[in-house]
């Protein structure tokens, strides 16, 4: 049960976070031009994140319920799905300064 509530809380926290850009840092300077861009591109990145804490904690509790181990391939999927999107996307602002 404990899983389900942190990641549930998890999901909430970054759902309020989304809907609220003026408070991201972006990493560039936001200008009227690169606006839309931006908090798009970002939007996305926190909507990716979020699906995938979701998912893993999910898993965590399918596991954690069967009392089955989260198998050895479990940690670098989980650092590839959460750092993979996180990566590609503050690239992006970058590239089309």
């Amino acid at each position: 049960m404990v899983l389900l509530v942190i990641g549930g809380v998890m999901c909430l926290m970054m759902w309020g976070i989304e809907q609220v850009p003026m408070i991201w840092n972006t990493g560039v300077m936001v200008t009227e031009e690169n606006r839309g861009r931006v908090y798009r591109i970002l939007k996305n990145l926190l909507v990716t994140i979020r699906l995938v804490v979701a998912a893993i904690f999910a898993w965590m509790t399918v596991c954690s319920a069967r009392s089955q181990p989260l198998g050895s391939w479990f940690m670098p999927l989980t650092m590839l799905l959460v750092f993979g999107p996180i990566v590609l996307c503050l690239v992006q602002p970058y590239r089309k300064r």
